[in-house]
């Protein structure tokens, strides 16, 4: 008979296999609410009209023989003279505005001698040179202001927020066994 034998043992641990999903946040921001109000400023300004005062006696007076009608009519055969002068002048501008090819400034010589133009009214009969005597009385305007603002109002939404849970599956992978072998026992007789 044989003894001596040994008994074998095979084990296998168990295994756990862990699936995790983590969990996630899901954050949304929406705009503040924002409302401006705007009101203009108002300038209220009201024109009062001036006192324009024209004393013409003495030259009504230096004139002597003749009456208003007279200097009047005077006035107008020097004011048809100084229309004709004008056209006639208005004419020769143009002329030499359309001559741009002579390389003058004609714009600035016109502007140039309109400033230092003497206009002369040939006044006939023994008066003084300014017989016409011109008040003018200005008066200021009222002036009214009404100050404008701007009102502002702005209401922040608060943040959304889900938080979407995860999961955790915890499972057996493997199970745990021991094995155990015998050993082979001869016995004879």
């Amino acid at each position: 008979m044989k003894v001596g034998a040994s008994i074998q043992m095979r084990q296998q641990f168990a295994k756990i296999g862990i699936e995790s999903e983590p969990g996630r946040y899901e954050i949304k921001q929406p705009r503040p609410n924002f409302e401006m109000n705007t009101k203009h400023p108002k300038l209220v300004a009201t024109y009062h009209r001036g006192e324009l005062t024209i004393d013409s006696t003495r030259a009504r007076e230096a004139f002597g023989k003749g009456n208003v009608f007279q200097f009047t009519r005077l006035m107008a055969q020097e004011g048809q003279r100084l229309a004709l002068e004008g056209i006639g002048r208005r004419v020769d501008e143009g002329n030499r505005m359309k001559a741009i090819h002579t390389g003058q400034n004609a714009i600035a010589d016109i502007a140039y001698d309109s400033v230092f133009r003497d206009f002369k009214i040939n006044y006939e009969g023994p008066f003084t040179p300014d017989p016409v005597d011109v008040t003018y009385t200005a008066v200021e305007p009222d002036m009214q202001f009404e100050p404008g603002s701007v009102s502002v109002q702005s209401s922040p939404n608060p943040p959304q927020i889900q938080y979407h849970v995860g999961k955790v599956r915890v499972y057996l992978q493997q199970k745990a066994s021991l094995e155990i072998t015998p050993p082979v026992i001869d016995q004879t007789v």
